[in-house]
């Protein structure tokens, strides 16, 4: 079976971290599948999702209750970012 080659796993290691050596795969037991699927890399077969939120204090424009010189309007506004990231 291909899924089961281990020199298909060695391919795709090589491919997934230029420069891999079997020395690193021994710490996955010495098997190259079970460092292909074990160790974190970067996935280029989906979709990543970033959102960031950024808040900033608006401008009272003369609007809310003002006592002994204190302005009790103080609008925040709050953005929220999203950057999507398909692969196909």
């Amino acid at each position: 079976h291909l899924g089961q080659d281990p020199e298909v796993f060695k391919l795709l290691c090589a491919i997934a971290w230029p420069g891999c050596r079997r020395s690193e795969a021994q710490s996955y037991g010495g098997s190259w599948r079970n460092m292909y699927c074990s160790r974190p890399r970067l996935r280029t077969d989906g979709i990543y999702v970033v959102k960031w939120s950024t808040a900033r204090f608006g401008t009272d424009e003369g609007h809310g209750t003002k006592e002994a010189g204190k302005n009790y309007y103080k609008p925040v506004i709050i953005s929220c970012m999203y950057r999507v990231f398909l692969f196909l």
